[in-house]
């Protein structure tokens, strides 16, 4: 399993809270309320820092030993150390809000009939997509077409199956 270490700058504040940045990644700060806190949200910064830049394509920068120039002389660096492996899980399998467009009546009886229609769409698109054990690390981040698949046009919920033509239902 991969393990990447970068060093931060823990820069304590008046109050005892810790401004945190990483010379190294330009952009990827942090902040805790004390010296344990600051930890803390300093390695969900750099998961999700690395997270994002490897996503998005761009390089990741080699470590620097410190020490670093311009650091102010009350500050501590601390190595901060993530497994991006298990931060790229985490971040590709998490729960996103989507809004969708329904026709009411769709809607209505969705409603009535107690369905769950998060879990309903989730359900139907992987489906769709062949992905009830998607693991993206095969794919390499790639997106999966729509034309790749046949689209049925019907959603199954339990024993039911409801039919719907966009030709009947204008």
């Amino acid at each position: 399993m991969r393990k990447l270490t970068y060093y931060a700058v823990f820069e304590p504040t008046n109050d005892g809270a810790f401004g945190v940045y990483w010379p190294d990644l330009p952009g990827c700060t942090s902040y805790g309320n004390d010296f344990e806190h600051a930890l803390n949200m300093a390695t969900e910064a750099l998961g999700v820092h690395i997270h994002s830049m490897e996503h998005d394509g761009d390089e990741v920068p080699q470590v620097s030993m410190p020490p670093f120039d311009e650091m102010p002389k009350d500050a501590i660096v601390v190595p901060v150390t993530i497994f991006p492996d298990i931060v790229n899980n985490i971040e590709d399998n998490r729960s996103v809000k989507t809004n969708i467009t329904l026709p009411f009546w769709l809607r209505e009886w969705a409603n009535v009939s107690n369905i769950n229609l998060s879990q309903t769409l989730q359900t139907t698109l992987r489906k769709m997509h062949r992905e009830k054990d998607f693991d993206r690390s095969q794919s390499n981040g790639s997106c999966i077409s729509e034309s790749d698949y046949k689209v049925e046009q019907s959603l199954s919920v339990g024993e039911s199956v409801v039919n719907y033509d966009p030709a009947v239902n204008k």
